[in-house]
């Protein structure tokens, strides 16, 4: 497989712009007619350098074929002329810009056409390499017509053949044997979805309402089409009618498909070839029939007008038709989901659990092999399965290539290299995973193989990464993007790799499952390089253009210093964790030897100076500082004119006194402790014109950059905060063109509000959002109002802007501006601290606004009119989120909705509503709210639905999630509802809280899944009544019982039996109960919790339990919490008064010691002795202690122990047991330890803003 990552339109960027250059400067001397003539020859074979080039890249080749070497040989000249062509394009430029920045010139940006004459003459270095880089690219060029003839014919045949085998390559992929292994969960879930009679969108307007699609998404090998087969297998005719498998692979072909379709309906093949004769014919098999139809492995996910043609004759299934795809990309199943009118559902399918992927993976690496002789292969082989990330596939080929050598030294070099030496066949895993890659457009190839780069397992946030592909040359506009940045690009490329499984979403950061950064690593092997110990440091391959170094010592820099500098690096990411004085010693020399970078990124704790040297990288775009401790830059960084991206975080140490769950206002004042010289920038940052980003979080501790104005790419302002003295001023934003975010603090020290007009933002049409923040004051005068209201007049945006934030603003009323349609495309709104605003502007009609927050206005009284606007068509009509808090005085929601209103906020999809004492009744609740929150609002009047054109009177909510916090004048919940089970039949979670004068709620829905009774007054309940629990109309999976006063005991058994599905209860500062009787009954329970619950003598557990929590070891007398022989965790937590456990204790947690496997004892302040008996625990595996002050001394230890885990502990405790203390060889044979007394030791503050 022959794969270039940088050729194509990099290669005919580059050549264009050196050949405008050269001729630039060829103009005006007629001593070079030699470097003209071979000008005109490169750029006569320009275009068939591109086509080349393009039929490389489109055409798969085997590299292994010897006829093609010599093309081989030919791609790799081109390409290293090409990188040496834009280092001599990129010298050319600094020289310009370095001549501009001495003669004092502002210049907004330089472009190849603006050459300027005498430059090359003052540097006859470059003008050698300008004419040596042109010869090199034109000897290059003129052997490309065969390599033309050549891939034209071998492109021809690839297609040729792909034809004849009807694209048919990995139809199995995934098929791992007869069974399926640790998906029967999934496999059941699929089952009751496919059997469910009703549809997701029945009551919509889809032309397709008889047909939902589900999508099952995962990594090539993940066993897709193996889960999709068994349960297509197990569906029987009373389900459906009709059951239709079709491959569909990646030649998306809608009559091919259609006529598969029909093919495997009808048993023959249809006899005509013409699409809308296919489409009648298979309209008349579908007809009012339901059907089943699995597309197994698809791929096309950027034509919706095929997919409108392959779904338009599915219409006329029978309702409950369904269509299930297996698809390596979630951007399948969202235009799959699209074009049927629905909401996208999909599974997303991940690797197995470890328990199950071992057995699997055994079972081919260990077939007809006794394991009981293989201790050693058994040990390697656990380690490989664990690399493989739980694929299925890898398990099955991996497996069975080793089971045919089972040689120690070969397993182990399979563990210690890649899996991609592993013969797997031509239906292995890594043909599976390369199809995925073969399939990708040339832009996402490049940028996808760059990220082998990064250290396996590691975390990247997606602007860093975008960032880096900009740097290095990856994203570039064309007509289909023009009016988007390159950011803008990078993102969508970033988004695109995610959809199609090649990364992972991991919270806020995202990650490459182990066998896809494995397969960037051999798709890059020649050019991206990671050195993590001496022992793999050699000379560096010319063809090694990014290079990772991770080290404990400098021992790898030095000897990588032996071997020379580098001529063609354009990544350096430099990972090190060691001395900061030999950092410091050779940190210069290592920058001396890498001057061709375009990124750099050095992560070092100990970092505290950034050598003068870091100056001399002319070719630098990108420069990262991570964990750093410099508090003052270098001169010389403002050399670095092709700068344009500057990103810094630093890691310090918190003063002991900050606790672990110090509240991150403790942590923004800590700033304090953190020294920066004021000066951190030096004064000649402004001539780094280029830059685009400066991502630095302590902008407070420093001064403002001098002559920022000048940076009119930048595209965000680096928190402007205006002073008395104008360090900074409106007038440096009147050319910065570029902004995409702006802050603006302290907008109290602005004397003339006039001023804000220099800043142009009306002008500003890429400017996105807009941060407008005063000081807080709790006393604001009359002048000081009038001047905030001018100058927020002054502040006009352009009416591209997205989202608008005003924090502490002093005027009366808010700007005309704000009003419709000035601002018609806002998504986002926050008015926060605004303690004289009367009004809020009319945001109601805002056509695309999604988030509202209005938060502590004082004097605002009500919401009417003005606000939603009184226009009889949609109010809110795209609003997602509604936040409205601590508005004292908000007495009344005055407009409420009736039939004249087209719709009423038909996207709201969460409200809160907190601290509004005053406000006693809400509107109606439009039937999309999802997510319901009222925390301390004086509501007398029960919550409505609105009702809408409806006349049956049934709304069906979409109410999933409900919690109510002291509401302590509402008495119902709801009123005007017939019946609750049908229109609220998606909640799920129901929270009350401190709701005393609520007596009586509804019936609760089947669907209830989490309930929560805090301290309610319930006295009509169909789940609580009196003094015992009722019964309920659903059985959820979680219950809670707080505070509440009444309950005494249990229903009986017969009422408990219906919690069949009931698998957490919880009991606190229950103090009347008495009683777990009938509890037995409850077989589906594995957690169970009881806390303040003094006056429970009797009752029985039900043995199913698995995880228990109490806080009175008494509980184990006084209630029969004996045999439980499904317990795996047991804790004792929140007892002030325990100083030690009695020998009740000691005798229960020995009696079920075989299944125990987690301890935990939390919050025992008192506690001065564990019980003695813990080293019998023969089966216990993790041991957790969380504040336990007083505990100075462990007891031993079972050998079983793989986890000991010990936060706020006593110092003697953490002194004792630390690496080398007295106590330290009674835990060291456990493998993962953890004992602090409470410090926090150091946080990174990348990404935080200080106020």
């Amino acid at each position: 497989m022959l794969e270039m990552t940088v050729i194509g339109w990099f290669a005919s960027a580059v050549i264009s712009k050196l050949i405008s250059t050269a001729f630039d400067y060829i103009a005006d001397k007629h001593k070079q007619e030699g470097t003209q003539a071979q000008l005109e020859i490169l750029q006569n074979a320009l275009p068939e350098i591109e086509a080349v080039a393009a039929l490389a890249e489109s055409a798969q080749i085997d590299e292994f074929d010897p006829q093609l070497k010599p093309l081989k040989a030919w791609l790799r000249k081109m390409k290293d002329a090409v990188y040496e062509a834009e280092n001599v394009i990129d010298v050319i430029e600094y020289l310009q810009m370095e001549k501009a920045n001495k003669q004092n010139k502002f210049m907004v940006r330089f472009v190849a056409s603006s050459f300027k004459k005498g430059i090359l003459n003052s540097d006859p270095t470059t003008l050698d390499k300008l004419k040596g880089v042109v010869k090199k690219l034109k000897d290059a060029a003129e052997d490309v017509g065969p390599f033309l003839r050549l891939l034209s014919l071998t492109s021809e045949q690839i297609h040729q053949r792909e034809r004849k085998s009807g694209n048919t390559s990995n139809q199995e992929s995934g098929q791992i044997g007869s069974r399926v292994v640790g998906r029967d969960d999934l496999k059941e879930e699929m089952l009751g979805w496919l059997r469910s009679s009703s549809t997701n969108n029945k009551h919509s307007e889809s032309f397709y309402m008889n047909v939902t699609v589900i999508s099952v998404v995962g990594l090539g090998g993940m066993g897709k089409t193996t889960l999709a087969r068994f349960v297509y297998d197990d569906i029987k005719k009373d389900d459906f009618v009709l059951k239709i498998w079709v491959y569909v692979g990646n030649n998306f072909d809608v009559k091919i498909i259609t006529s598969k379709i029909l093919e495997d309906i009808t048993k023959e093949k249809p006899k005509s070839d013409a699409l809308h004769l296919l489409q009648e014919d298979l309209a008349k098999k579908l007809k009012s029939k339901k059907f089943l139809l699995v597309l197994d492995d698809v791929w096309s996910d950027d034509n919706i007008i095929e997919w409108e043609k392959l779904f338009a004759p599915l219409k006329h299934g029978h309702l409950g038709s369904k269509v299930f795809l297996t698809t390596r990309m979630a951007s399948v199943a969202e235009i799959a989901a699209k074009v049927a009118g629905e909401k996208m559902k999909s599974i997303e399918l991940k690797g197995l659990e470890e328990g199950a992927y071992l057995s699997l993976f055994n079972q081919y690496a260990f077939n007809n092999i006794d394991i009981n002789q293989e201790k050693k292969l058994m040990s390697i082989g656990s380690k490989i399965a664990r690399k493989l990330g739980g694929n299925p596939l890898a398990a099955k080929t991996i497996g069975m290539a080793l089971n045919s050598n089972r040689n120690d030294d070969h397993w182990e070099k399979i563990l210690h290299n890649d899996i991609w030496r592993c013969n797997q066949g031509k239906q292995g895993i890594t043909s599976a995973l390369q199809l995925s890659y073969k399939c990708l457009p040339l832009h996402l190839k490049c940028c996808f193989a760059y990220c082998s780069i990064f250290p396996r397992g590691h975390q990247f946030s997606k602007d860093d990464v975008v960032y880096m592909w900009i740097a290095s040359g990856f994203i570039h506009q064309s007509h289909d993007n023009i009016g988007n940045t390159l950011e803008d690009i990078g993102r969508m490329y970033f988004d695109d790799l995610v959809k199609k499984s090649f990364f992972e979403v991991d919270h806020r950061n995202f990650s490459m499952h182990d066998l896809i950064y494995e397969l960037a690593q051999s798709i890059s092997y020649d050019e991206c390089l990671r050195i993590i110990d001496v022992g793999s440091v050699c000379k560096l391959n010319t063809t090694v253009r990014h290079l990772c170094v991770e080290a404990e010592n400098l021992d790898v820099v030095k000897e990588l210093l032996k071997h020379g500098s580098s001529s063609s690096l354009r990544t350096m990411l430099f990972y090190y964790n060691g001395a900061e004085d030999e950092l410091e010693q050779v940190l210069p020399d290592f920058l001396k030897a890498i001057k061709t970078v375009r990124v750099l990124c050095i992560s070092a704790k100990n970092m505290k100076i950034l050598p003068y040297e870091v100056g001399e990288l002319k070719h630098l775009r990108y420069l990262e500082l991570k964990y750093a401790k410099i508090i003052q830059l270098p001169a010389s960084i403002c050399k670095l004119y092709h700068l344009e991206f500057f990103i810094y975080s630093s890691d310090f140490g918190l003063p002991s006194s900050f606790s672990e769950s110090c509240h991150l206002q403790c942590f923004i004042k800590s700033i304090k402790y953190i020294s920066f010289d004021h000066n951190f920038f030096p004064r000649c940052m402004s001539s780094l014109t280029k830059i685009r980003h400066i991502i630095f979080p302590y902008w407070d501790l420093i001064e403002p950059i001098v002559g920022i104005g000048r940076l009119t790419r930048l595209q965000e302002f680096p928190r402007l905060k205006m002073s008395m003295n104008k360090s900074y001023c409106f007038k440096d934003m009147k050319d910065m063109v570029e902004l995409r975010k702006l802050q603006i603090h302290c907008l109290d020290n602005v004397n003339d509000p006039k001023e804000a007009i220099e800043a142009k933002l009306d002008e500003k049409c890429n400017l996105n959002i807009l941060l407008l923040h005063w000081r807080r004051s709790n006393t604001i005068n009359h002048t000081e109002a009038k001047s905030a209201e001018e100058l927020l007049d002054s502040l006009q945006p352009h009416s591209n802007l997205k989202k608008l934030e005003l924090e502490n603003y002093r005027g009366t009323r808010c700007s005309s501006w704000m009003q419709p349609p000035r601002l018609c495309n806002l998504e986002s709104i926050s008015l926060n601290y605004c303690l004289n605003l009367e009004q809020i502007p009319t945001v109601g009609q805002l056509p695309f606004l999604k988030r509202l927050i209005l938060s502590e206005m004082p004097m605002l009284k009500q919401l009417g009119n003005e606000f939603h606007g009184d226009e009889k068509h949609s109010i809110f009509p795209s609003l997602v989120e509604l936040e409205i808090s601590s508005m004292e005085a908000l007495e009344l929601w005055s407009t409420y909705p009736t039939t004249e209103f087209a719709e009423w906020f038909p996207c709201l999809h969460r409200l809160k509503i907190s601290n509004c004492p005053r406000l006693k009744q809400l509107p109606p609740l439009p039937p999309s709210l999802v997510k319901l929150s009222i925390f301390q609002v004086g509501l007398e009047h029960p919550l409505t639905l609105w009702q809408g054109h409806t006349t049956s009177g049934i709304i069906s909510s979409s109410l999933e999630f409900i919690n109510l916090y002291k509401l302590e004048s509402l008495g119902r919940l709801y009123e005007g509802i017939t019946d609750f089970d049908q229109n609220f039949a998606c909640l799920r979670h129901l929270i009350v809280k401190k709701c005393s004068t609520l007596t009586e709620l509804p019936p609760l829905p089947l669907t209830i899944k989490y309930l929560t009774i805090d301290k309610a007054g319930l006295t009509n309940f169909t789940l609580i009544t009196s003094s015992s629990i009722g019964t309920l109309n659903s059985s959820p999976d979680e219950i809670k019982i707080e505070g509440y006063p009444n309950i005494t005991c249990l229903p009986p058994v017969d009422v408990l039996k219906q919690f069949t599905s009931l698998q957490s209860l919880y009991f606190n500062n229950c103090e009347v109960l008495m009683s777990l009787e009938g509890l037995h009954s409850i077989h589906s329970l594995k957690h169970l919790q009881i806390s303040r619950c003094p006056n429970i003598t009797r009752g029985e557990v039900p043995v199913t339990v698995e995880n228990l929590s109490i806080d009175d070891p008494s509980l184990l007398l006084r209630a029969s919490l004996r045999n439980l022989r499904c317990l795996h965790k047991l804790q004792v937590s929140y007892n002030v008064k325990l100083t030690s456990f009695p020998d009740y204790f000691e005798s229960w947690i020995v009696e079920n010691h075989k299944s125990l496997q987690h301890l935990g004892f939390y919050y025992l302040k008192s506690l001065e002795e564990l019980p003695s008996c813990l080293n019998r625990l023969t089966s216990l595996k993790s041991l957790e202690l969380r504040s336990v002050s007083q505990l100075h001394v462990l007891p031993d230890l079972p050998s079983s122990l793989q986890r000991l885990w010990i936060r706020s502990s006593s110092a003697e405790l953490e002194e004792h047991y630390k690496n080398g203390g007295v106590h330290w060889p009674k835990i060291a044979h456990i493998p993962s330890c953890a004992i602090t007394a409470g410090r926090l030791q150091t946080m990174c503050v990348r990404d935080v803003s200080f106020c």
